[in-house]
């Protein structure tokens, strides 16, 4: 499963959420951190990993940045 976060508003209640149910899930889940257009939303990105599901691999949807890592994960 990919689970997408919006790293410019972080992880959310309702993510927090899903993120809970994901877990009890049992099933291997990545996430991809969205919205990373530079190496600036790096921190925003790293700051996943609370939410218990493993490395979050920043994406762009806009510039295609880290698409192919997100398909090798």
């Amino acid at each position: 499963m990919v689970f997408v976060v919006d790293t410019t508003v972080g992880a959310t209640d309702a993510d927090e959420r899903v993120a809970r149910v994901l877990l009890r899930s049992g099933k291997p889940v990545v996430v991809a951190a969205n919205k990373v257009d530079g190496p600036a939303g790096e921190p925003e990105a790293a700051a996943l990993w609370n939410l218990g599901l493993g490395e979050p691999h920043p994406i762009s949807a806009i510039h295609g940045r880290g698409s192919g890592e997100l398909l090798d994960a």
